[in-house]
């Protein structure tokens, strides 16, 4: 059986659904996202464990302050320390997120690589921050009471 030559004619093009995909706003779906807040809990997170780090030597750090140390010293000091966690998470991060993005679609590399950075740099800041924090809440006068809640 054979179809007619005149049922092209007859042809008609619609959409099957006529209520969804009238129109794609890229934009704000991508900010809409579930991780578009990514930052500030990878920000949070580092702001604690920066502040942590510190405030868990806070008798060390009194106990150098009472013989003397000049702050900017042990400030220079507690940087160094915190720049040695620091960084090698941020490129364990970047790096795995390099090695995820080489697996994926070549168009999308940069993206990932840019929405990464977009999370690290922010967290690396504020570890530096709450480690810092940390430091300008501790005391050389608080030295006893530190030992004391040992």
């Amino acid at each position: 059986m054979q179809p007619r030559a005149d049922a092209d004619a007859d042809v008609q093009y619609s959409r099957l659904n006529t209520t969804l995909g009238t129109s794609f706003d890229g934009a704000r779906a991508f900010e809409q996202r579930l991780t578009s807040m990514a930052w500030v809990a990878g920000a949070a997170g580092a702001l604690v464990v920066g502040f942590v780090s510190v405030r868990i030597r806070r008798v060390a750090i009194a106990s150098a302050l009472h013989t003397r140390v000049p702050r900017g010293s042990l400030a220079a000091v507690l940087a160094l320390e915190t720049a040695a966690w620091v960084i090698p998470v941020a490129i364990v991060a970047v790096g795995a997120t390099s090695v995820f993005a080489a697996s994926g679609a070549a168009a999308d590399r940069a993206t990932t690589l840019l929405l990464t950075g977009r999370v690290v740099a922010p967290a690396v800041v504020w570890a530096f921050t709450g480690a810092a924090l940390a430091f300008i809440t501790t005391r050389e006068r608080h030295l006893f009471r530190y030992v004391k809640d040992r």
